[in-house]
């Protein structure tokens, strides 16, 4: 061209994946020499957010006792998003917190996901349960677990006169835990009462103080039963039979009475 003339560079950037910020020079060469024309910036910004796994197996669980494992869902790209989970899908033997939110650029967010199953089960699973996300594709998790009865450590028995109390003492240790832990047990029978929590400390044993208290008579063939169970740490837990013999009642006081001839 004539000196003093110009020429239009048009220039078409069409990144195909996400780009951090970057800069460049771009050079010309005339007459076998390079020289530097201008500068260009850039960058691709994207959502890139995923579940740590796609698959959380939960292993053994006792019935009714609980087990609870943490999922991190992370935010790799720029742009941040919301999420919701189908809380349908996690019915009835699943829950998760929290259900729904907000996920910040390079940041994590970390669900609680808990599982009690209902009835005995060896292979409980739920498939592809979704997460959606703001923008973007959501993601999916699978759930495994199952769930077994659990064995009777002993059975205690109770012997008292009917309107009358006898009490108990079990003896709990609960291994492996570095934490203050608080059992809420669970009392099966009608005539068995006992305190609704119990605080162990770690390397602790505990005593628990277990009262029936039977309002009827039982007979030689038909005694009274029940049931505590303790939930324990990591779906496990203690199970102990109740066995109760309501005897006549004692009488409160004795008189004699001279009745004249």
């Amino acid at each position: 061209k004539p000196n003093g003339d110009s020429v239009n560079i048009n220039l078409t950037f069409c990144p195909t994946s996400r780009l951090e910020q970057f800069t460049d020079e771009v050079q010309f060469e005339i007459q076998r020499l390079i020289k530097p024309l201008f500068m260009i910036s850039g960058c691709c910004q994207d959502i890139d957010i995923r579940l740590a796994t796609s698959h959380l197996p939960f292993g053994q669980v006792c019935l009714n006792s609980k087990s609870t494992r943490q999922l991190q869902l992370s935010n790799r790209g720029d742009i941040g998003a919301h999420f919701k989970w189908d809380l349908e899908a996690f019915k009835p033997d699943f829950s998760i917190t929290p259900t729904q939110g907000y996920i910040n650029p390079k940041m994590e967010v970390i669900f609680s996901i808990e599982f009690y199953p209902k009835s005995i089960n060896s292979d409980i699973r739920y498939e592809r349960i979704k997460c959606e996300l703001e923008a973007t594709k959501p993601q999916y998790l699978t759930l495994t677990g199952m769930c077994t009865e659990v064995l009777p450590k002993e059975s205690i028995q109770f012997t008292t006169p009917v309107r009358t109390s006898d009490s108990r003492q079990l003896t709990l240790t609960v291994p492996r835990i570095t934490n203050q832990l608080h059992l809420k047990p669970s009392i099966d029978g009608a005539f068995w009462s006992g305190p609704e929590l119990l605080a162990i400390e770690p390397n602790q044993t505990k005593n628990y103080t277990i009262t029936y208290h039977p309002l009827e008579m039982t007979s030689e063939h038909r005694k009274h039963v029940g049931s505590i169970f303790f939930p324990l740490p990591e779906g496990q837990g203690l199970l102990y039979n109740l066995t109760g013999v309501s005897e006549a009642p004692k009488p409160i006081d004795s008189r004699s009475v001279d009745v004249p001839p």
